[in-house]
Formats: C-alpha cells, sequence, structure tokens
C-alpha cells in the first residue's frame, strides 16, 4: 500500500526532469563534499568504539565507502515519499554497528506491524520477500508525515514540487516544439 501519489518509479522519472536532477544533484554533492568526524565527550576511553565506527563508514555498502553510501541514502530521501533506507548490521563479537547496506526505497514498503515494519520486495521475483524488524533499519526522512496511513512515509522534496516540476517539463517541450519549427 503506497498511499502518496505515483508508485517510486514514477517518482524518479519526475526526478529526472533537467533541472530537478541538477537541484538533486548539487544538493547530494555538496552534503557528501562535507567533512565528517565521529567524535566523543571522552575520545580516549571511547577510541575502540570510534575507530569501529568509521571503519563501518568506510566499508559502508560492500566496500563502496561513506560518500556512496550518503550519496544513496540522500538520493531516495529527496526522490522518494518512503525515504532513504539502510540495513543496520551488528558485529558479531561486540554487538555495535557493524554493517551499513542502503537499501532500494523503490523496493521497500511499510507493512504496518510494529514487530515487523517493513518488507522489501523484489521487483523481479515479487515472493522474494526480506522481512525488517525493529532496530533493522536506519531511515532518512526529510518531512515525516503525520496521518496514521502515512505514517511510515515522508513528503519527499520531489512531490512537494510535483507541480513546478511538471510545469518547467512542459515548457521544455513548448520551446523545443517552437525552436524545431523555425524555418532556416
Amino acid at each position: 500500500l503506497n498511499p502518496t501519489l505515483l508508485t517510486a518509479q514514477q517518482w524518479r522519472v519526475v526526478a529526472q526532469e533537467p533541472i530537478t536532477r541538477l537541484c538533486i544533484r548539487d544538493i547530494i554533492r555538496e552534503i557528501v563534499s562535507l567533512e565528517w568526524e565521529i567524535t566523543s565527550d571522552n575520545p580516549e576511553e571511547h577510541e575502540g568504539i570510534i575507530k569501529s565506527y568509521k571503519s563501518v563508514l568506510n566499508h559502508a555498502d560492500d566496500g563502496d565507502g561513506a560518500d556512496t553510501f550518503f550519496s544513496r541514502m540522500l538520493q531516495d530521501a529527496l526522490e522518494l515519499p518512503i525515504g532513504g533506507n539502510a540495513e543496520l548490521g551488528a558485529d558479531e563479537e561486540t554487538g555495535l554497528l557493524g554493517g551499513l547496506w542502503h537499501i532500494d526505497g523503490a523496493t521497500l514498503y511499510p507493512t504496518y506491524d510494529r514487530d515487523i515494519p517493513f518488507v522489501q520486495i523484489n521487483p523481479y521475483n515479487g515472493l522474494a520477500r526480506v522481512y525488517f524488524q525493529r532496530g533493522d533499519l536506519m531511515r532518512l526522512r526529510l518531512q515525516p508525515r503525520v496521518d496514521l496511513v502515512k505514517k511510515q512515509y515522508q513528503e519527499a522534496p520531489v512531490e512537494s514540487a510535483f507541480t513546478g516540476i511538471e510545469a518547467l517539463s512542459r515548457i521544455y517541450t513548448y520551446y523545443l516544439k517552437q525552436l524545431g519549427d523555425t524555418p532556416m
């Protein structure tokens, strides 16, 4: 059940409108280019944990690294009503965060079950599903919704700007036709 106007794949097509695409790329580029640091009030005491978390971020998404991981999370959060989502993996020895893997938001759906709140459905085989328990996912929602049916969704920036994006797209088409009909 997706209580939004379009499917996730359709929102991604809307986000491909040229000005929108440039805005999304610029936002992602600006945020990912920021310097980041994991710190603590007592860095000497938490040195091992800080080192472990830095390693997790630097090896996120099966070694693609923090920049790629954050880029994927931000892109989904800017384009999709489900927001940016990642699976959290625990380190078996310490129980601390041991891995981060981005989950394609177009494949994730809320179940409205408190114990198993999300399911990932394989787009090529709808019978192949992965159920996520509470605490298995990290979520990035920029503008959360409040009504019960849409609570697990956000109002994505692309969704908020849909009317403007549609108007820009029609203007492009109109002027392209005008330029194409001009005699030499």
